[in-house]
């Protein structure tokens, strides 16, 4: 399928459709933000069945535009129609559920059965980018909260909205960069140009922990605004776990916030961006 035979009406030509029981009709918004979860669900070659099968029936108002296991898509909203899974950005998002759980490890993404998973996934989320003109970058929390267009996961709407308790989905271990160098290469497709090589990302070694300063930065209070080596060490602390704070520069802005209240919402702290000896501190020394 070409760009100019792409619109919302044949978006999901040839996916099966199971109807889900809540959403509305109509969008308020164009689509923006395009939006990856995970469904919380085994990795089945059936999920995907399963899925929407089940919000066919739910009572708990959730939906979704599209899932997707191994080896099938299945559609249970209308790219026309909005989808309740995302909260606030509903009305400008389009999302797919992924079998498999945010907590899954680096190699738990990389298995046989999620490789294949998220090629199939590439190539929808491809379509959707070229039918709505959404550029393949990965949103941070602050830039869907300010209005970016582009890719994100369910956990930038929880950082961005500071909603307690939310979805931290598709998780810290989610291959973000392979996965968008995927969803490039089919809309070169999409698109008639040649496909550009993906060329493996070398695994970028963890950056070991700043030196500690005269005094134990453990027992320090640090948040937005913050600056210092203990900062350095913080951030330093936040890639050895997988998390994203910027560069290390011993500087505490926005991306280093996002990934601080981040971390707490994986382990289950309290989420207020702000780093303390009660709590983030032990965590982020462990391991």
């Amino acid at each position: 399928m070409t760009m100019a035979k792409l619109t919302e009406h044949n978006l999901q030509d040839r996916l099966p459709f199971v109807e889900a029981k809540n959403y509305r009709k109509g969008r308020r918004a164009k689509v923006r933000v395009l939006v990856i979860h995970t469904a919380e669900t085994p990795e089945n070659g059936n999920m995907a069945e399963s899925i929407q099968s089940y919000c066919a029936r739910r009572e708990d108002k959730v939906s979704c535009h599209e899932a997707v296991d191994n080896n099938s898509v299945v559609a249970g909203v209308r790219p026309f129609d909005t989808a309740w899974t995302t909260g606030s950005i509903n009305d400008y998002s389009y999302s797919w559920e992924l079998a498999g759980r945010a907590s899954q490890s680096k190699a738990d993404w990389a298995d046989e059965f999620s490789t294949a998973m998220l090629k199939l996934a590439a190539k929808r989320v491809a379509k959707a980018a070229v039918l709505w003109k959404i550029p393949v970058v990965k949103l941070s929390p602050a830039e869907l909260k300010a209005g970016r267009t582009g890719i994100c996961g369910h956990i930038d709407h929880t950082v961005a909205y500071e909603i307690k308790g939310g979805h931290y989905d598709p998780g810290p271990n989610f291959p973000w960069l392979m996965f968008l160098e995927m969803v490039k290469a089919e809309v070169s497709v999409l698109m008639g140009a040649p496909v550009p090589p993906i060329v493996p990302t070398a695994p970028v070694a963890p950056v070991p922990p700043a030196p500690a300063p005269a005094h134990d930065c453990a027992k320090s209070t640090l948040k937005k605004g913050s600056s210092g080596e203990c900062v350095k060490t913080l951030q330093s602390r936040l890639i050895h776990h997988g998390f994203e704070p910027g560069p290390v520069d011993g500087k505490f802005g926005a991306k280093t916030q996002a990934a601080v209240r981040y971390f707490q919402e994986v382990r289950k702290l309290k989420v207020d961006g702000v780093v303390g000896p009660a709590e983030t501190w032990p965590a982020l020394m462990k391991g």
